[in-house]
């Protein structure tokens, strides 16, 4: 008998009786979906925030989502609405500024990001110090999933894929040749915007989920991993949709078998198909 084989059986079949366990439980069935729904957003929004060296914004926009958080917390009200209006405040600014000079842009975020850090200390420190809420939206955790969010993300991710179909080829444009967009009409400007209140409402959903920290991370894995191996823009949004997906399932089930936080799974299963991706890389066109 192959006891080698038992053994793997058996551990296996142990951990899948495990996982059983954990969506017997409401708050994780809705923490897994509201993760496939975000990560399904992220997929499509990643390739914006890659392809236009724009990556600096998913961290500034994390660190303004820890101070808002930690503000909502000290109040008693919602970290949702609060947070939305202030990182859709932020990105107007950014690509407003950054689109007449890129180093206004950049000094932007540098500035805002250390503001919002600074603050988020500050109001921790009013509030007493970490509680158990703050804690989540810093490392993410299934805990603090509830279940209206479940329907904010279904409604958000469907608004995002229509987004992406009805106005792909301005999308296109925009992310490859901003003169040529600007020659065919299309208001540039306008279109930016608009993907970055998409950005911006996908970060505050996905921080509860992922944790403030990991959550700049969690935007840009799915399109850093997909240029490795697409060789056109429709492969790219395709290969973000799968990495994003199997990124956030792998890692969702390793933060519950190991009790780690949600986040720190999600990002580690992203490093890894990230040096996977390096090893059987096809050369590239995007």
């Amino acid at each position: 008998m192959n006891f080698g084989y038992f053994f793997t059986f058996l551990g296996t079949n142990m951990i899948f009786k495990e996982i059983f366990l954990f969506f017997s439980y409401e708050f994780v069935r809705n923490a897994f979906f509201v993760g496939l729904l975000i990560s399904l957003s992220f997929s499509f929004l990643s390739p914006f925030l890659v392809l236009k060296n724009c990556s600096l914004l998913g961290h500034s926009l994390s660190d303004v989502g820890l101070a808002t958080f930690a503000l909502a917390s000290l109040v008693n009200i919602s970290p949702v609405f609060l947070s939305i209006p202030f990182m859709v405040l932020i990105s107007f600014l950014v690509f407003y500024f950054g689109n007449r000079n890129k180093s206004d842009g950049s000094s932007l975020l540098a500035i805002f990001s250390t503001a919002a850090v600074a603050l988020g200390i500050v109001v921790t420190s009013f509030n007493k110090g970490f509680n158990s809420n703050f804690y989540s939206y810093i490392f993410g955790s299934v805990f603090s999933v509830q279940k209206r969010d479940l329907a904010w993300s279904l409604i958000l991710t469907t608004f995002v894929v229509l987004s992406f179909f009805i106005f792909y080829n301005k999308f296109f444009l925009i992310m490859f040749d901003e003169t040529f967009a600007k020659s065919r009409g299309f208001n540039v400007i306008f279109y930016k915007f608009f993907i970055s209140v998409l950005i911006s409402i996908t970060a505050v959903l996905g921080i509860k989920m992922v944790g403030s920290l990991l959550i700049s991370s969690f935007m840009i894995f799915p399109a850093i991993i997909s240029k490795k191996v697409a060789r056109s823009f429709k492969q790219l949004l395709f290969y973000c949709a799968i990495f994003s997906i199997v990124s956030f399932i792998f890692g969702f089930f390793f933060s519950l078998i190991f009790n780690v936080p949600t986040g720190a799974g999600i990002v580690l299963i992203s490093v890894i198909l990230l040096i996977l991706s390096k090893l059987f890389a096809l050369k590239s066109s995007i």
